[in-house]
């Protein structure tokens, strides 16, 4: 029987399950002879499935190269109901069974299948309880002034007090610069080049700059400002006081605003300005209608390998390499592939070509790989030995090291086993990779393609069907890649 062991560890703390002790543990609980292929998440939260060995799992799952899936405790797998019941129902479509030891559960009956569940919704319902109880602590933090957290927002600086952390206004100048400019050039690009020759705590990035206009951070608070961030899914915590906002939770899209206690420098009038010109410009983009765009990040350039990008000249739209026109990195060496693709014909051609292939003619399409696998295999498993070799020799320092002066020791070995893994966890992807796609998905998907006329839809389709689509514009030759 082939059994997958899953282990994973949030975090490198001790007197808490390691690594080694749960394969022990999971390995014992079988009798007989089996063979077992081991998966290790060292360093990742249960919150979500993006780890590396777990994805690798799930994709020889769905090959079916298991008969058993185990894990030391439920929790292993995933602390999220919904994620734990999609991982199941595709446990149970390839027919393995699901085994967790500390609760004793077995999926090969109704009754472990039951309490599977009541058990993933309780492992969810702690989750959920520690983010509420980290989110309040924080919410009472800000209330406080005190900044609750990361880098110091441009235009102030960090002071420590009371052992806790305040933002103390450093550079007012640059802020209302900003906001100014911007209102008067309504032009992000514009405003971030004046800006950028005057101060030197200006974001590199225009899109940084635009964070900055967004910012309630540096408005000062007050109700028309709170209701037009109601307005737009905000949450609003105290009272509105002329102070500025500080904000959490805005990457996981549940943004609040806090009013606090730090100095802002933009009267609610001029922010609101801004923010209703940006709306205005994003609404604009979103309306913007495009026949010639799906291709993009798909279509590859034959020469370097870089993706086609879109061009527009004379009110012509055209495909060109993206190291061609060297738009982000200017230490990139362009392409040699100046060569403009009429951004319909290349499409019009594609879809031509799509809409005649037959089930016969496309399993005759030779697969293509633009990367060397043995290559960069032989590179991964190189530098694999020398980590190994790395580890070893600072455990044998260790040994002739005092308590207090092995912990600067002990965090480099942590840091080098965790760098193993992911060398390991590359190596074995690229071993996967040699097993061959399944080509009926992606005839099925193409079938799909040919169905719709929607851009964004055919292009989510395209990046899923292939790897990418190789364009020889000399030739006129298109290579698929899967």
């Amino acid at each position: 029987m082939k059994v997958a062991i899953y282990t994973r560890k949030s975090l490198i703390v001790e007197n808490s399950e390691s690594i080694e002790t749960q394969i022990k543990l999971c390995k014992g609980y079988f009798k007989n002879e089996n063979e077992f292929e081991i998966f290790e998440d060292e360093g990742f939260s249960g919150k979500n499935t993006k780890r590396p060995a777990f994805q690798r799992m799930m994709k020889l799952i769905s090959f079916g190269k298991f008969n058993t899936l185990i894990c030391y405790r439920l929790d292993r797998i995933s602390r999220s109901v919904l994620d734990f019941s999609n991982i199941l129902e595709t446990l149970n479509k390839n027919n393995i069974s699901f085994i967790s030891l500390t609760e004793q559960f077995d999926t090969s009956t109704p009754m472990g299948r039951a309490m599977v569940y009541i058990s993933s919704v309780f492992a969810q319902l702690e989750r959920e309880t520690i983010a509420e109880r980290v989110k309040d602590s924080m919410l009472s933090l800000a209330k406080k002034g005190c900044w609750t957290g990361g880098p110091s927002p441009a235009g102030y600086i960090i002071i420590k007090t009371g052992g806790k952390s305040y933002l103390e206004l450093s550079n007012p100048s640059f802020i209302k610069d900003c906001f100014e400019s911007y209102l008067k050039l309504q032009s992000l690009y514009a405003t971030h080049k004046i800006i950028k020759d005057k101060y030197l705590e200006t974001p590199k990035q225009r899109e940084n700059l635009r964070r900055i206009l967004r910012s309630p951070m540096y408005v000062k608070s007050d109700s028309t400002v709170s209701n037009y961030l109601q307005l737009n899914k905000w949450e609003i915590e105290g009272k509105e006081n002329k102070k500025g906002y500080l904000c959490y939770g805005v990457t996981t899209g549940s943004p609040t605003a806090i009013v606090s206690t730090h100095e802002a420098v933009i009267d609610p009038n001029t922010w609101l300005a801004v923010q209703l010109l940006l709306d205005a410009k994003r609404e604009s983009f979103f309306k913007k209608e495009s026949k010639v765009y799906w291709l993009s990040g798909i279509l590859k350039c034959n020469v370097c390998g870089a993706s086609y990008v879109l061009a527009n000249s004379n009110k012509h739209s055209y495909y060109v390499c993206a190291n061609r026109l060297n738009r982000l990195n200017k230490n990139i060496e362009k392409c040699s592939n100046n060569k403009y693709i009429n951004a319909e014909k290349i499409e019009n051609d594609i879809i031509d070509m799509l809409l005649k292939m037959n089930k016969e003619e496309f399993f005759k399409i030779p697969e293509q790989n633009s990367f060397d696998s043995k290559s960069g295999l032989n590179k991964l498993k190189k530098e694999l030995i020398n980590v190994i070799k790395r580890i070893t020799n600072l455990n044998d320092k260790l040994e002739l090291l005092s308590n207090e002066a092995s912990r600067p020791t002990i965090k480099r070995i942590e840091e080098l086993v965790i760098k193993k893994l992911e060398l390991e966890n590359e190596i074995e992807d690229i071993k996967i990779e040699k097993i061959e796609p399944a080509k009926i998905n992606s005839f099925d998907i193409i079938q799909q393609f040919n169905k719709t006329i929607d851009c964004k839809t055919r292009r989510e389709l395209l990046k899923v069907a292939f790897k990418g689509l190789i364009y020889n514009p000399i030739k006129d030759h298109l290579e698929i890649e899967f």
